[in-house]
């Protein structure tokens, strides 16, 4: 019989019913309700209240055991888009690792982790995992679900305030849409047109497999006045924000392309939403065409296209950045336009605008 004496009530949180526990060490542990009716939720408490009591917390969980008490505690009270990072993040370390128990995610194992997930994302994309880890463990560590909580080393702080990847060349888009067929013969189509709407939209992956025609979804294409627009609900987006930016030219033709009978759901008919996956199938069609990218490359390149015709705010707009500094540092650091800029027709060697003058006077 555990020590500890826990008891569990119903709270309401945002219009969600939630199990709250609470045990007299004063250690709290939150768990879905899954339904609306209080009345089966005050049996669920009941239930979940004599099972602590009886048994306490279960030691050395299975790392997917965690996990969904993790989804249904810590998880419950964050943005979906969050939750989402998290579930990419613990997908990779499972595919990875195993299932492993808690008590063997020790700093051997997330070393092995960093090491191996490195192998196929940016510097910045292992970190920003790495983190997601962090805050697991300690939460697992806080539920007394792991007896100690291993430390997790980062990757160096030192940054060249560089992009990682690097902008395609329409040449090399092309090779890697022809190369979709090797990869995925059965589906090839719906990949092709994913790579063709990344590059004309600048979407970030998960917002693009998102995307939809219902103007109700969190990413969605909505027609306003004759033009497309991309509506980007706040849960949805990574800065947390509703953002409405009109579709690029390019992106407007290529949606246009769909038959008016096909535009429902999601707007890319993928077998997989999860990004994960997604990612990895662009990358291996970008093997394929023996093209050195990825599927963020393709966001890079619609930005640096862009970066020529757009001042540097109005790019940020596009691309939907919190700070300037990283549309600066990240995505407008190829070709500008600054050639063309400096010896335009359009003015003369001071940058002034093109004037009448007679030579001598």
């Amino acid at each position: 019989m555990n020590t500890k004496e826990w008891s569990v009530g119903v709270v309401d949180y945002g219009g969600r019913l939630l199990l709250r526990a609470r045990s007299k060490a004063g250690k709290v542990k939150h768990k879905t309700a899954q339904t609306d009716k209080r009345r089966e939720a005050a049996k669920m408490a009941a239930e979940w209240c004599a099972e602590l009591n009886e048994r306490g917390v279960v030691d050395d969980l299975r790392l997917s055991q965690a996990i969904e008490r993790f989804q249904g505690g810590y998880l419950c009270f964050r943005r979906d888009a969050t939750a989402r990072r998290f579930q990419t993040v613990f997908n990779a370390f499972q595919r990875l690792t195993g299932d492993p128990k808690l008590s063997a995610m020790n700093e051997a194992m997330l070393a092995q982790f960093s090491r191996d997930y490195a192998k196929g994302v940016t510097p910045a994309t292992l970190a920003a995992a790495l983190r997601h880890l962090k805050a697991f463990l300690r939460w697992a560590g806080r539920q007394n679900l792991i007896g100690r909580v291993p430390h997790v080393e980062m990757p160096s702080g030192r940054s060249t305030n560089k992009a990682k990847g690097r902008p395609l060349t329409g040449e090399e888009i092309e090779r890697i849409v022809l190369a979709v067929p090797k990869v995925r013969k059965a589906d090839a189509e719906a990949w092709q047109f994913l790579i063709r709407l990344l590059s004309a939209s600048g979407l970030r992956l998960g917002e693009a497999v998102a995307l939809s025609w219902n103007t109700e979804d969190p990413v969605a294409v909505v027609e306003r006045n004759g033009r497309l627009w991309i509506v980007i609900q706040a849960e949805a987006q990574k800065a947390g924000r509703l953002t409405e930016c009109p579709a690029t030219p390019e992106f407007s033709d290529l949606l246009r392309l769909v038959p008016e009978g096909q535009r429902k759901g999601r707007v890319v008919k993928l077998p997989s939403r999860r990004v994960d996956n997604v990612s990895q199938v662009v990358a291996d069609c970008c093997k394929a065409a023996q093209v050195r990218g990825t599927a963020h490359d393709l966001r890079r390149t619609f930005a640096e296209r862009w970066a020529k015709k757009l001042s540097a705010q109005q790019l940020q707009k596009l691309m939907r950045h919190a700070s300037l500094q990283t549309t600066l540092g990240y995505y407008a650091t190829g070709n500008c336009g600054l050639e063309d800029a400096l010896f335009s027709d359009s003015g003369n060697k001071v940058g002034n605008k093109a004037i009448d003058c007679e030579v001598g006077k």
